[in-house]
């Protein structure tokens, strides 16, 4: 009988230290979740505390730099378009006041119909 009291006193102390171990399982996963949760409540007041001491800039907005990107895109076409419609423009129109351009059907064919009626002209 002696035997058998000890078995049962063995199995008991097990017993005991696994519900002890199942316990203190149980008390570190809520510590966990409590400091999870204290965490996410706690961490914007302190992002702002910090700003406002001046230990951590605030994130610039990138918003402006892509509005000026765009803005000077649109400024280089429009140049660029006006540049081209000025090329466009007939030789006429460049010669309108000069009266020595006067009779000088432009454009010509070729450079020397060009110098033949710059060569009949008046000087």
């Amino acid at each position: 009988m002696i035997l058998l009291n000890r078995r049962t006193s063995k199995g008991r102390a097990q017993r005991i230290r696994g519900e002890l171990a199942e316990g203190f399982g149980h008390i570190r996963s809520a510590t966990g979740q409590a400091a999870t949760g204290a965490a996410e409540r706690i961490a914007p007041r302190i992002d702002n505390a910090l700003t406002v001491v001046g230990l951590r800039k605030k994130p610039r907005a990138r918003w402006p730099w892509v509005t000026g990107a765009v803005v000077a895109g649109a400024a280089a076409g429009v140049a660029g378009m006006m540049l081209m419609r000025r090329n466009r423009e007939s030789v006429d129109d460049l010669f309108v006041d000069d009266p020595r351009a006067e009779g000088i059907g432009y454009p010509e064919t070729n450079m020397s119909d060009r110098n033949e009626e710059l060569a009949k002209t008046p000087k």
